[in-house]
């Protein structure tokens, strides 16, 4: 039995943030116990129900041996797509069929948004264009389900995080429902992804403890694998409250950076400053005047993420804020 196991589709603007260039890497497994035949994969992208113009690719896959698996890649451009953003959250579709002659084998297919996020100094854009976001940080529960979540209790949260003019909302402190992350992709909402790390009480015991390392590194590979292809995560989390930024949060950085090096890291645990190694500083409960402090800080050269702010027992939302310096500074 041939599968495609995986798959992780980037896409990627040009300078003028016009066309789009979609990166496709498919892996495909032989899970049957003999040798199968060469077969083909390609992609198709659409835009509802017809296809995009010029907007696919076909690859080979090799003869696989019993349990053998490749990786597939599969390029293609695309001339002036819709750009996804949280005010325009514009999706396509993008379809893998997996063909032995001319019978498939398997179609899978994927929600596709296409955005690029960058970070430019002190600044933090999305498709070129300077952003300010405010957020929650949703935990998931409902006063009548508990952790149950129904998916129009998804949409009431997404609706009511809407009407507050928030546009981002943080995964505290663990992955979310998958379906939670279609919704954000459908309604128009920026997501900092976190990995389920959370020791809280026992904070710092385990920044460069080796018996848990592994255990760092792989909720976060996990947190990677299963949401990399939803255009609304525009930054990863190494978790929540747990280290103080040793080596066990380095290496899991790097190593999520392998899996997606485009999208950045955020760790509170790092700190502020020099000796952060993410690519955002960020803090929690930080003081108006200390934000302002930090605000003309010129040694501080990253994006400011208060990470969590104002949490009440009394409401089910922390607040979140990402603010670029440049926006800070109208606060004076």
């Amino acid at each position: 039995m041939e599968h495609i196991r995986d798959f992780f589709i980037k896409t990627d603007l040009d300078d003028q943030y016009r066309n789009a260039t979609v990166e496709i890497d498919a892996k495909v497994k032989n899970f049957g116990t003999k040798a199968l035949n060469a077969t083909q994969i390609s992609a198709i992208l659409y835009d509802g129900k017809n296809e995009v113009k010029t907007a696919s690719a076909n690859g080979d896959v090799p003869v696989l041996q019993p349990g053998e698996e490749k990786s597939i890649k599969l390029t293609f451009h695309v001339d002036n797509p819709e750009k996804w953003t949280a005010e325009t959250p514009r999706l396509y579709t993008t379809v893998l069929t997996l063909k032995d002659g001319k019978n498939t084998v398997e179609t899978l297919s994927s929600r596709t948004g296409f955005r690029k996020v960058e970070i430019k100094g002190r600044l933090f854009l999305v498709n070129g264009t300077v952003v300010k976001l405010k957020g929650v940080n949703r935990h998931e529960n409902w006063p009548d389900v508990g952790h149950a979540v129904t998916e129009a209790q998804m949409v009431r949260d997404l609706e009511l995080i809407k009407q507050g003019n928030c546009n981002l909302v943080r995964t505290c402190h663990y992955s979310d429902d998958p379906r939670w992350y279609e919704l954000c992709d459908e309604y128009g909402i920026f997501l900092v992804a976190e990995a389920n790390v959370e020791c809280h009480g026992y904070m710092g015991r385990f920044d460069e403890e080796p018996t848990i390392k592994a255990a760092i590194i792989d909720r976060n590979v996990a947190n990677v694998e299963n949401f990399k292809n939803h255009p609304s995560i525009i930054i990863w989390s190494l978790g929540n409250e747990c280290g103080r930024g040793g080596s066990n949060f380095r290496a899991a950085m790097a190593t999520i950076k392998g899996i997606d090096p485009t999208r950045p890291v955020h760790y509170e645990g790092f700190g502020i400053g020099k000796a952060n190694p993410a690519d955002i500083e960020s803090q929690m409960y930080t003081q108006p005047k200390d934000v302002e402090r930090i605000a003309n800080d010129t040694t501080i050269k990253k994006p400011y993420f208060m990470c969590e702010y104002a949490m009440q027992c009394s409401i089910r939302w922390e607040r979140s804020v990402i603010i670029t310096m440049s926006s800070i500074n109208t606060l004076k």
